[in-house]
């Protein structure tokens, strides 16, 4: 029973970790206008969690910025990018294969969906 009882223990602990590395991965979305996107400019996320470490870059128009801050705990995540505006905050919640996301830069918030790029235009 104290095996057992070991083994249980220790698979919860690694749930989170699992369920973060789900992370771990290239997400796509349309920069809002109201963050000074025009419905066309694509945004790829590279992520790669480890443990509760959240590491990678964001990518517009060609230029990559690494994201700085990065966490992850079980499917939520939050990170920063020093943009030229200044600050941009993501945080957000790993949702099937698609991430939630809420994007916050000076006094402007926006929530998006990134998808997997290989989603199709129509994709949820």
């Amino acid at each position: 029973m104290n095996k057992t009882f070991r083994m249980l223990a220790l698979a919860l602990l690694l749930v989170p970790a699992s369920i973060a590395a789900g992370l771990t991965g290239t997400w796509v979305f349309q920069l809002p206008a109201s963050l000074g996107g025009n419905g066309q400019q694509k945004v790829t996320l590279a992520l790669t969690a480890q443990n509760k470490n959240l590491t990678g870059t964001v990518t517009t128009n060609g230029n990559s910025a690494p994201i700085t801050n990065g966490k992850a705990n079980g499917n939520k995540f939050s990170f920063s990018v020093n943009a030229p505006s200044g600050v941009v905050a993501y945080s957000g919640a790993l949702k099937g294969a698609n991430l939630n996301l809420t994007i916050k830069s000076g006094s402007t918030t926006a929530n998006v969906m990134a998808v997997p790029p290989s989603c199709p235009p129509d994709c949820p």
